[in-house]
């Protein structure tokens, strides 16, 4: 054979197994099985975890008990069997019981939200932390009983933390679905274990950026920024710091959400006239359906003292005047306050924004003591006559207030003491008398001439 036709040949088999490769790389890319996560052996095997992400309105603390969220993983294929073509020798076990399906949990500690030890991002625009925690890895403790691909849907359980209905609490779920199949071989030892891992999205979580279909990474600590897997379930949780819910007149402070109060100070101190004052309160984003209007009452607080077993006992309450005040969420609404008054709400949200501000009035210098959470922030002063407010304040969980107070100052005018009359007179006769005197010596040395 002729070097030519070799060469001719030789050309023409790398062409078609280039031809060949083209066919089948396509196929390999898109095969909707082709894994993320991989392992080596029995002893470093694949991994898949979820990963829950909690939104709550800034200040929003996890009660007591903390939250647990429960994750159904449900066995659907093995290899090319599905649902009741399984056969019970398909089936994988955890703690020797069939597990065709198991729970993974996630907890939330009690705990305030600045001090989780969790991972959390902050959106300063809504004031929301998205509190970040991953489970182990979901096949940890499974055992599978032959080689083959096991396919799982992996999707949240709903009402599984129990709302309290004293703390009026709120708490949505993740409607994400996700299809996860384990690639399960043996190793050198013949040990079986997890290969691979792949997962799809079914359905996307509302607030990830997610598409049906999508290839997600669902490796522990495989997300975006290596720290979390990229299987995510995002659920929100709002919280009402009172026990009021709007209905009912609030007894006391306990019912109180937030307070504005009016203090009148000074010797000239009208206690008896009214303060203008404009408020606007805005609810978290994270408040999906928010109420047409959010109630709040003018109190003046009743001092009863009672004989207890260690003395007197002093207990306060409110006395309601007048009809409740409507405040639309974004919407700012004007009401009058005078000395001992406060106007209280019942049904903020935690995380609600306010701002309110006093309109001035003469003779009065105003200033204003915002307590967020129970903390006092630093005494802010105004000028006399003039307006005064508080703009971006925060209803926390415990006390939240912002307590007016303006003190007429006015000094005691000027004027005549009777007491000093005689004193007064004679100085007055004295001038008079140095002026007629000045005046008729003038008159001699400038004679008037005719």
């Amino acid at each position: 054979m002729k070097k030519s036709s070799v060469l001719k040949t030789l050309i023409a088999s790398v062409l078609a197994i280039i031809l060949c490769l083209s066919i089948i790389i396509p196929v390999f890319a898109d095969d909707e099985l082709n894994p993320i996560s991989s392992g080596t052996d029995s002893k470093n095997p694949a991994g898949a975890a979820i990963t829950k992400q909690l939104q709550i309105p800034i200040g929003t603390k996890i009660p007591t008990g903390g939250i647990t969220f429960k994750f159904d993983v449900t066995l659907t294929a093995v290899d090319e069997k599905e649902d009741s073509a399984i056969e019970a020798g398909d089936i994988p076990q955890i703690d020797d019981e069939d597990a065709d399906e198991f729970t993974i949990e996630i907890t939330y500690p009690a705990s305030d939200f600045t001090n989780l030890l969790i991972t959390y991002d902050y959106d300063d625009d809504g004031n929301i932390f998205t509190l970040i925690n991953e489970s182990e890895d979901i096949f940890a403790d499974v055992v599978f009983p032959h080689e083959g691909l096991y396919q799982f849907e992996i999707t949240e359980q709903t009402e599984s933390y129990t709302i309290a209905d004293d703390n009026h609490e709120t708490l949505t779920y993740s409607g994400a679905k996700y299809l996860v199949t384990a690639y399960v071989t043996t190793d050198k030892d013949g040990v079986l274990f997890v290969k691979f891992i792949s997962a799809f999205v079914v359905i996307p979580d509302d607030e990830e950026e997610q598409e049906e279909d999508d290839k997600v990474d669902p490796t522990p600590g495989g997300g975006p920024d290596g720290d979390y897997s990229e299987m995510v379930f995002t659920n929100t949780y709002v919280r009402t710091n009172g026990s009021g819910d709007g209905e009912e007149e609030p007894e006391d402070s306990d019912d109180a959400t937030l307070i504005v109060s009016k203090t009148v100070t000074g010797d000239f101190g009208n206690k008896s006239l009214y303060f203008d004052f404009t408020l606007t309160i805005t609810v978290p984003e994270l408040v999906t359906e928010p109420k047409e209007a959010y109630i709040a009452y003018i109190v003046e607080e009743i001092s009863e003292e009672t004989e207890g077993l260690e003395g007197p006992v002093v207990t306060i309450s409110y006395d309601v005047i007048g009809d409740p005040i409507e405040f639309e969420n974004e919407t700012p609404n004007t009401f009058k306050l005078k000395h001992g008054q406060k106007l209280v709400f019942v049904d903020t949200p935690v995380g609600t924004v306010y701002e309110v501000e006093e309109t001035g009035s003469v003779g009065y210098k105003p200033s204003v003591i915002v307590v967020y959470d129970g903390k006092a922030k630093p005494n802010v002063t105004g000028t006399q006559n003039n307006k005064l407010g508080v703009e971006d304040e925060l209803v926390g969980e415990d006390e939240n207030s912002a307590d007016f107070t303006n003190d007429n100052d006015t000094k005691a005018p000027t004027g005549l003491d009777l007491n000093d009359l005689p004193f007064i007179g004679m100085i007055v006769l004295a001038i008079v008398g140095i002026s007629v005197y000045l005046i008729f010596k003038m008159s001699r040395k400038n004679p008037t001439q005719k």
